[in-house]
């Protein structure tokens, strides 16, 4: 056994969760402004064509399938007097602040340069992401085996993650205009430069103070090839439906974060309300956030995500029919949704290290690094999968920056913050093919801690 896990306390303190969970605001920050507000700034202050933009995003995700699994086979290989996970937090945080400011400046150049420019600064930001944020989701698993306390600390993170969006969300559209004076490129600049010192920030305070407990003793940890790592992604069943609820969950917040800033400037014809609107779908994330584990131990894991999936679904279509002229009850409907929202991340979250011992179980190697770099890769998916559909959408309807939109246009906004979500949102209920119960869960690890007492290795 590792040292350090023999030393360190069997409960995570308040202070180590709460440190840990401070990670997901600086994730939530950049991600969240880069989901919500990157194909705004794309089209309407880079001045790039909708088409273009959607493909710059595209290709970035054909890079995550080559990059993402092997950033997490490097993780698990990993071994220092820092830990496995955060000497990659440790050193790539700062690149990455970098990185995410550089991807919402504006250069000198124009036409085919700042194309050039996109995809470099975002394929640049998205590695370092990569780096930075599996990195600290994977080094979950390592500071506690314990179900229940899984599901809590990701139910603290899950608020930490919304209050992170919700700042985002609320935050961004007043700072760019204010810090900008009116002058978008500006204003985006100095945004993101302030979410990136926050970002800094939290991530110190997760390499300061979470703790890795269980990691296997490298001189007898079995060493895996690729084509092993993928064996463990591939065959492992419960990640596989953790990741198809991850895109379902990601794709519909993506498609809404993103849409409603279309949505609230040509439809509503008021962007400022946007903050107002993110405010009061915030708290009842928030609020859903805390009570998805108190559900989950009464009705079970597995019916209180896919319960989630069915409300958010309902509520997303239903807004299709609220009045543009009178926002007061799409955004009454968006708030119920919010109370929802959160529910899937804790439930996916809080189940992922199980998934991980399942890998173990199964082909016979741990790979914490890979099994999460899945789970990136399908949240990364979730963001293309976003950007093609509101591209693709935005170019049939004849959305053009700037002018008056079309009535087909806006037919096209709005669809894109109802109905679609809405569809997106019952695929999540594919896991109702979820199989690996709690009394499954405690045989698998019986039987995984007889196999490392046999092998000398770490219970």
């Amino acid at each position: 056994m590792d040292e350090s896990s023999q030393q360190s306390p069997a409960v995570i303190s308040v202070a180590e969760r709460f440190a840990y969970s401070s990670g997901e605001i600086g994730n939530n920050l950049i991600w969240g402004m880069l989901t919500g507000y990157l194909l705004f700034f794309y089209t309407d202050v880079l001045q790039l064509a909708a088409g273009v933009a959607a493909a710059i995003i595209s290709f970035a995700r054909i890079w995550d399938g080559i990059n993402d699994p092997l950033i997490g086979a490097l993780v698990d290989r990993t071994t220092t007097r820092w830990g496995r996970f955060r000497p990659f937090i440790m050193f790539g945080s700062l690149p990455l602040a970098v990185a995410f400011v550089a991807i919402f400046s504006v250069p000198a150049f124009t036409g085919t340069g700042r194309i050039v420019y996109a995809i470099v600064t975002y394929l640049l930001f998205d590695t370092l992401f990569t780096v930075v944020g599996n990195s600290r989701n994977a080094m979950f698993p390592s500071m506690t085996r314990n179900q229940d306390e899984r599901v809590s600390v990701q139910s603290t993170n899950a608020v930490f993650i919304f209050i992170g969006s919700t700042i985002t969300n609320v935050a961004t559209p007043v700072l760019t205009e204010r810090l900008g004076g009116g002058d978008l490129q500006v204003g985006f600049q100095l945004t993101a430069l302030i979410y990136a010192a926050i970002a800094l920030l939290t991530y110190f305070l997760v390499i300061t103070f979470a703790k890795e407990r269980y990691l296997p003793d490298p001189e007898q940890e079995q060493p895996y090839d690729l084509q092993q790592g993928l064996r463990v992604l591939f065959t492992n069943r419960p990640l596989i439906l953790l990741a198809l609820a991850q895109i379902a969950s990601q794709t519909s917040t993506a498609l809404i974060t993103a849409g409603v800033v279309f949505f609230f400037a040509n439809n509503i014809g008021n962007l400022s309300l946007l903050s107002l609107a993110a405010a009061v779908i915030g708290i009842p994330l928030v609020a859903g956030t805390l009570l998805a584990p108190l559900v989950a131990k009464r009705i079970g894991r597995k019916a209180t995500i896919v319960g989630a999936f069915v409300i958010l679904g309902l509520c997303y279509a239903l807004n299709w029919f609220s009045n543009e002229q009178e926002p007061t009850s799409f955004i009454v409907i968006a708030g119920i949704a919010g109370l929802f929202a959160g529910v899937p991340t804790v439930m996916i979250f809080g189940m992922l290290p199980d998934a991980v011992d399942y890998g173990e179980w199964k082909v016979g190697i741990r790979a914490d690094g890979i099994v999460y770099s899945g789970l990136f890769l399908a949240q990364k998916f979730a963001v293309l999968i976003a950007s093609l559909i509101i591209g693709g959408t935005l170019t049939v309807t004849g959305y053009v920056a700037g002018v008056e939109q079309t009535a087909s246009a806006l037919i096209g906004i709005k669809l894109l913050v109802t109905v679609i979500p809405g569809a997106v949102a019952l695929v999540g209920c594919a896991m109702l093919a979820y199989n690996l119960t709690e009394d499954r869960y405690a045989e698998i690890l019986l039987e995984l801690e007889e196999r490392r007492r046999l092998s000398g290795a770490q219970p």
